[in-house]
């Protein structure tokens, strides 16, 4: 009932961080990222490391769903140059067929266990 996740053909992305269990690498949800059915897939969105508008050679390390979805849009935009022609529901169908399932550590209730992946 909310936009953006109430579009049929939008893409809405949690966020996750690295974490280590066990000494083992691990994604788990990042604690500001929104879960539940509202969520599509989950990408990297903590401790990234970004383009920084102070000047042209700055940088920054940003978390929040706004670092994850590039991620989203980049994976999208691979896709639709092996098919321009795709529609909305095809590339985000891709998306959540090519993803890893159940790799994150604390989805969230709700939530689908999908981290962003594809075959390029």
């Amino acid at each position: 009932n909310y936009s953006p996740a109430s579009a049929s053909n939008c893409v809405t992305v949690g966020s996750t961080a690295l974490e280590s269990q066990g000494g083992t690498p691990v994604d788990g949800r990042s604690s500001f990222s929104n879960y539940g059915n509202c969520v599509d897939i989950f990408a990297p969105g903590s401790s990234i490391v970004a383009a920084y508008a102070t000047s042209n050679t700055a940088y920054a390390t940003l978390s929040g769903t706004s670092m994850a979805s590039p991620h989203v849009a980049g994976a999208m935009a691979i896709l639709l140059t092996d098919n321009g022609n795709a529609s909305p529901s095809v590339i985000k169908s891709s998306l959540n067929s090519m993803a890893s399932d159940g790799i994150i550590r604390n989805p969230g209730t709700g939530s689908p266990n999908k981290f962003l992946h594809i075959q390029c």
